[in-house]
């Protein structure tokens, strides 16, 4: 039985060893929210097959957690990856799928402007603007996830909000617009 005081790694290690099923449902039930939200941003309307595929990847991969990162850092990165094989799927002449209008809370007109700039952003833009800004990594952490430099990581941040603030015409919210 899992209990809630249960962390992530002890459930990760019980998945491992054991093969305990409710190891796995348990760490499904706390991290799929957050790995959905940002499939959702990152891939609109295939955000629910990239969610299915970076759980058969997490549990195929399981074993290779070594505990060097949160679980939930670790799921990110096959969520990326995912998401990176959804994009090279799409046509690139083609815009961006929008997100789904209900995803920013109560569907007022700027927050899907925001939404809307922000799923217009390249790929590469999007995914640092997303995890630094609305996840809270770190230039290094995001780095690390993406496999890019630290430096890589704050340019495309400066750029993603940049291109926010101009497709908003200077209506950008503090978050997109502050320094880090």
């Amino acid at each position: 039985m899992t209990t809630a005081s249960e962390g992530d790694h002890e459930l990760v290690e019980r998945f491992c060893t054991g093969g305990d099923e409710a190891a796995f449902r348990s760490l499904h039930s706390r991290h799929s929210p957050a790995v959905h939200a940002l499939l959702r941003r990152l891939v609109g309307p295939d955000a629910e097959d990239a969610l299915q595929e970076t759980w058969m990847r997490a549990a195929r991969r399981m074993q290779t957690f070594r505990g060097e990162s949160a679980v939930r850092t670790w799921l990110f990165a096959i969520a990326l990856n995912a998401a990176r094989e959804v994009w090279r799927g799409r046509d690139p002449s083609g815009p961006p799928e929008p997100d789904d209008p209900r995803g920013p809370g109560p569907g007022t007109e700027a927050a899907l402007d925001l939404q809307q700039a922000v799923s217009a952003l390249p790929q590469g833009y999007r995914a640092v603007l997303l995890l630094h800004d609305s996840w809270g990594y770190t230039h290094a952490e995001v780095g690390a996830l993406l496999s890019v430099d630290e430096g890589t990581s704050k340019s495309q941040l400066a750029h993603a909000r940049a291109a926010v603030r101009r497709r908003l015409g200077g209506r950008a919210t503090a978050r997109t617009g502050g320094a880090s």
